[in-house]
């Protein structure tokens, strides 16, 4: 029970002297003031001179906090970007260059000890920028004047719109003013702004605004296509920049198995199918997407028929959506000469539900020719007789 209680109070005396030397760090003081070991700082985007004679180094032994004792610098081990340095016995001076930023690392040896330690700082010489107006735009055609403030002079300020948003007019606007008026289309999106002077760019800030939009969306880690052909059950994924909090999956058409956790779902197409995947957010419902699977070693319409024939050629396609993915229906010859061919356009405009593309071959000589169908991105190829 003793050593129980002996450890207990060595724990304790470790953990408090551990936290004092947490919160009384080493330190130098560099442009006006103590700059602690692991901060992160602005500096004025200026060229400067500064001259460190010292490294402070609190005192905490198995009591509290008594002070500093001293350190001398004894190696520069990394500089921010356009910075130089030259240390003189332990007077190190540097100079501040227009850079954009970076680390400063230091050696140092206690004068009383000789322990050995390094001082590391976290600079940066750009502007720093913060919201001051981010109005709520949750409806389509809303309008809102966003403003930030700079903790520095800038040159200029870009204001970057992704997705359903416009920025003064466009998607992308340069200015020297601190407000641009940002506008929600279909659905919203994101604004990306940062400001710049001659050591660089401030890091973006950036907001969401008004419903989700979609930034991608892949099937089995792959971009989706107009038409994507799987073997068994595909993994697909929609991406929102963090813009919706909840999705809705559907079977929009086809048939197969689904299952969705998030914003991703898997899919098996028995033949064709057709998901759509909604997003969401406080706003209500933004972008969706749909997409079209077909199943490996299936083509998304029906043997054609009738096979031979002597009049008309029916292509009869497994669903309705596939009438606008349809981008090629073609008779040819062994010479490689297309003898007859769909309208595209006009099998699409007809609003055709039956789903049938038919050819004329009266008049093409009997024999043996080849039909091409091109669906999405994908030609399949058939042998069709005419007599």
């Amino acid at each position: 029970m003793k050593n129980l209680f002996s450890l207990t109070v060595a724990l304790f005396v470790f953990t408090s002297v551990m936290a004092q030397v947490g919160t009384y760090d080493y330190r130098i003081y560099l442009a006006g003031n103590y700059r602690v070991n692991g901060s992160s700082f602005t500096l004025p985007c200026n060229n400067s001179t500064e001259t460190i004679d010292h490294v402070e180094i609190p005192m905490v032994s198995s009591g509290p906090f008594t002070g500093y004792e001293d350190g001398d610098i004894i190696a520069v081990l990394e500089l921010p970007n356009n910075w130089t340095a030259s240390l003189n016995g332990t007077i190190l001076t540097l100079n501040i260059g227009q850079g954009s930023g970076g680390t400063l690392k230091l050696r140092f040896r206690n004068r009383r000890t000789d322990e050995r330690n390094e001082i590391t700082l976290y600079i940066s010489q750009h502007p720093i920028i913060t919201f001051t107006s981010t109005p709520s735009l949750c409806g389509q055609y809303q309008y809102g004047d966003f403003s930030i403030s700079s903790d520095r002079p800038y040159n200029n300020i870009v204001w970057q719109a992704y997705g359903g948003l416009q920025v003064n007019g466009g998607q992308s606007v340069t200015t020297v003013v601190q407000t641009a008026t940002v506008n929600t289309r279909a659905w919203g999106g994101q604004l990306y702004v940062r400001a710049s002077n001659n050591c660089g760019y401030s890091p973006y800030l950036i907001a969401n605004v008004g419903t989700p939009y979609i930034t991608g969306v892949t099937v089995n880690g792959s971009p989706s296509q107009s038409i994507n052909y799987v073997n068994g059950s595909a993994t697909l994924n929609v991406y929102t920049a963090g813009t919706a909090n909840s999705f809705n999956w559907v079977i929009d058409g086809g048939n197969g198995y689904l299952s969705s956790y998030g914003a991703s779902a898997s899919a098996t197409p028995n033949n064709f199918m057709r998901v759509r995947v909604g997003t969401i957010n406080g706003c209500g419902n933004g972008e969706t997407y749909t997409f079209h699977l077909q199943k490996q070693g299936t083509y998304g319409y029906k043997t054609p028929y009738p096979n031979p024939v002597s009049e008309i050629l029916t292509v009869e396609l497994e669903d309705e959506s596939l009438i606008n993915l349809l981008n090629g229906l073609t008779l040819i010859d062994d010479k490689g000469k297309t003898l007859s061919e769909l309208n595209l356009a006009k099998f699409k405009n007809k609003n055709n539900t039956e789903k049938k593309a038919q050819l004329d071959v009266k008049g093409i000589a009997k024999g043996f020719y080849f039909l091409h169908v091109t669906i999405g991105e994908v030609t399949t190829k058939s042998t069709i007789i005419i007599e």
